[in-house]
């Protein structure tokens, strides 16, 4: 079946690549023959030729530069503030895209040319070309800083007014590092444009600013010069290979991987706000919709000049336009459809699989049999699938351990009163020591079971402010010591230092170092010795519980902080705790930022080390 299907793809495989290799591989290499090994200098050296590639690279640098700094207001605009129009505006946006290069050249030149309504005499000049640029591109620009700015989360913007930002201040701290690939694949797409464009260079640069493409154009039409026309090809086509590349790699730090709650448009509030709305909306006035109005009033005033639609070579121009033009799109849809056939067969295998997840098969994998961005997505969906295949194990690992531990007191418990309810036994102080007891162990277990759920949920159920750890640890040995000595265990305290700084709840930090001198009284041998100490890390604070022991086996300390895990079974009742202790000194050490671990200790026991660092950032946080 796997050798049918690889056949299939093969075959289906063919004929696009085939397609790709004569229109696209062929004709480049035929122009490369053109060329005879020396004209790549001689361009180079040719004074024209580089003022002819100078002026279009420079063109597009500007074009982008000029877009930026106009589209970025405009975008913040369009998503952050509710007016009249908006709406229409984000729709009108899309129409440079789908209007003729011509005609918008029409209206630049109505605006601006020999007789401009506006500003007559910029024809040859550069301003006609760079207008024409922005006219199109800025559209480009406003859209990817739209569709950034829409992809900032609305929490963190908040956060950052309740702590006082400014407007500034939150776009640089919080917008701005959300924005900048968007923007940088905008800019990218902009160069692209400006670069290898040729309708509005032809129309509006003239001879004097004429770009490469047009250059490219009349040495074929005119000089049937093939070799420096090829290139001259070569030349924009590495070009725009580099700008399409590195628009790839952008766009994949712009894929949002997660649905973010964006802020709601309001009305301007401010008068910054209302002046910022009013120059972006003369923005888009005198670079988007002067042109295309100029465009409407030639129109209206044509006059006479409409009989030209009925003329025979129009009707003639016409009828070619929509016969090559449905050509071209029949030929493009059977091509999209067979590369379609191919790329589908890994989707397919993609959906059917999470289909399979979702009814909770989470031991389903697909193979990955590429490096783009579906053979990305496999890797994602089969790395997703082994963490809910994990966690479903742990989940019923988890429950079948609750209910051995919740069944054994109960057990206990129900034997005791039946026993009282036979006659066996009467209700007396024993009994009821015992069931007291038992019912202490229940109230353990289900605290430190609502209190092992509160870690996996933090940072967002701690409250995090500055925390002196030195303090707070001396604070808690403090109140251990008496307890420790009843035990008969001696405390020392070592590597004493005045202060160190961490971002943490102080409640958590203590409950840690509440459960790790608990565990040293239930398993330190009468008589032994707690050594606790403190010292500064890299970065950080290092804390180190040791103590005598007794020790235990190397093997057992990976397992040490795993759920209902205990040192020593003989003492898993009255003495080993519900085996929650240290699994939830993980999740709350983890949660600060830090990690915990066990070793063997000098003093011949156990030595758990805590390592928190100096400050630590949550969402909780605020």
């Amino acid at each position: 079946m796997n050798l049918r299907r690889l056949c299939t793809t093969l075959l289906l495989a063919l004929v696009p690549l085939g397609f790709l290799a004569v229109m696209v591989v062929a004709p480049l290499f035929a122009l490369a023959a053109y060329d005879s090994g020396g004209m790549v200098r001689e361009i180079l050296q040719d004074g024209y030729m580089r003022h002819r590639i100078g002026w279009t690279v420079f063109q597009a640098a500007v074009t982008c530069m000029l877009t930026v700094l106009a589209g970025v207001p405009t975008g913040w605009v369009l998503a952050r503030l509710d007016f009249f129009g908006r709406g229409w505006i984000l729709r009108l946006l899309m129409l440079p895209f789908v209007m003729p290069t011509l005609v918008a050249g029409m209206g630049v030149l109505a605006l601006f040319g020999a007789h401009g309504a506006l500003w007559a005499g910029w024809q040859d000049t550069p301003y006609l070309l760079l207008y024409g640029n922005v006219f199109f591109n800025l559209p480009v620009l406003v859209r990817s800083a739209y569709q950034g700015f829409m992809q900032v989360p609305e929490a963190r913007l908040q956060t950052a007014r309740t702590l006082g930002a400014g407007a500034w201040r939150r776009f640089t701290d919080v917008e701005w590092p959300v924005l900048r690939p968007w923007l940088a694949g905008g800019a990218c797409l902009v160069f692209l444009y400006c670069f290898s464009g040729f309708g509005l260079a032809l129309l509006l640069g003239g001879n004097r600013y004429a770009t490469v493409e047009v250059e490219v154009y009349q040495l074929i039409a005119y000089e049937l010069d093939m070799a420096q026309a090829s290139v001259l090809v070569w030349l924009v086509l590495a070009v725009t290979a580099a700008a399409g590349l590195l628009y790839a790699r952008l766009s994949r730090n712009t894929a949002a991987g997660k649905t973010v709650r964006v802020p709601t448009p309001r009305r301007p509030q401010s008068a910054g706000e209302r002046l910022l709305l009013a120059a972006a909306l003369l923005v888009l006035l005198f670079c988007c919709v002067l042109p295309l109005g100029a465009v409407g009033a030639k129109a209206l005033a044509a006059g006479d000049s409409w009989r030209v639609l009925a003329e025979a070579d129009t009707l003639a121009a016409l009828w070619n336009t929509l016969r090559f033009s449905a050509m071209a799109v029949l030929l493009a849809a059977v091509v999209a459809w067979l590369l379609g056939r191919v790329m589908l067969v890994p989707a397919r295998r993609l959906a059917t699989a999470t289909r399979a997840l979702a009814a909770g098969q989470y031991d389903i994998r697909v193979p990955v049999s590429s490096q783009d961005e579906l053979g990305q997505l496999a890797r994602v969906f089969n790395k997703l699938a082994g963490t809910l295949q994990s966690n479903e194990n742990m989940r019923r690992a988890f429950m079948a351990d609750v209910s051995h531990e919740l069944r054994t007191p109960l057990a206990i418990m129900r034997g005791e009163l039946e026993a009282v309810e036979d006659g066996l036994q009467p209700l007396d102080q024993r009994v009821v020591q015992s069931l007291q007891s038992e019912v202490g162990i229940l109230s353990k277990l289900v605290d430190d079971i609502h209190m092992l759920s509160m870690t996996e949920v933090a940072p967002l159920a701690y409250h995090w402010e500055q925390v002196d750890v030195v303090e707070l640890l001396d604070t808690t040995l403090s109140s251990w010591q008496e307890r420790l000595a009843v035990r008969g265990l001696s405390l020392k305290r070592v590597g004493v230092i005045d202060k160190m700084l961490v971002s943490g709840d102080p409640n958590r930090l203590r409950q840690v170092f509440q459960n790790l001198l608990e565990n040293a009284v239930r398993y330190v041998d009468q008589g032994g010795t707690v050594q606790v100490g403190c010292q500064a890390g890299s970065p950080g604070v290092i804390i180190d519980f040791d103590d005598s022991g007794p020790g235990m086996s190397p093997e057992d300390y990976p397992r040490l902080f795993d759920r209902f895990y205990r040192r020593e079974a003989s003492r898993n009742r009255a003495t080993g705790g519900s085996g929650l202790g240290l699994a939830i000194c993980r999740g709350i050490v983890e949660a600060h930022g830090g990690r915990i671990m066990a070793q063997a200790s000098p003093l011949g026991g156990l030595r758990v080390r805590i390592e928190l660092p100096p400050e630590h950032s949550s969402e909780g946080n605020g």
